[in-house]
């Protein structure tokens, strides 16, 4: 059975009011929204975790760092560092291409103050 053109239109329109309808009314509907399913996610989470304990066996898990600390940090180097770059792209080379127009504009004050010290004589 396929759909129809017409029968997408209805759908996507519906949905369409629905997120309407949720951000005329305001974050109140969302937030109970929220209080109506995050109980039930929870409890079908719980009530999942409950029924696998028989499947689990602790033995899976073990040995931990049965080598050391060390393979786990050579291990962890590589993300790491990708992650100081990405740090350093994000906050400090907006610093870097902004503090020349920042020393530009203090060029600025400074010779606006100056000419406000001249103009008051």
């Amino acid at each position: 059975m396929h759909c129809h053109s017409s029968d997408n239109e209805q759908l996507q329109a519906h949905s369409q009011n629905r997120q309407r309808w949720a951000v005329r009314r305001g974050f109140e509907v969302i937030a109970r929204t929220g209080q109506i399913f995050v109980p039930i996610i929870t409890l079908f989470t719980v009530l999942i975790l409950v029924l696998l304990i028989p499947e689990l066996n602790p033995h899976h898990l073990l040995p931990q760092l049965e080598r050391g600390a060390r393979p786990v940090l050579q291990g962890s180097l590589v993300v790491d560092g990708w992650f100081s770059q990405l740090l350093l792209a994000v906050y400090v080379l907006p610093l870097v291409f902004l503090f020349p127009m920042l020393l530009c504009a203090l060029a600025y004050i400074r010779i606006w103050f100056k000419g406000l010290g001249t103009s008051a004589k």
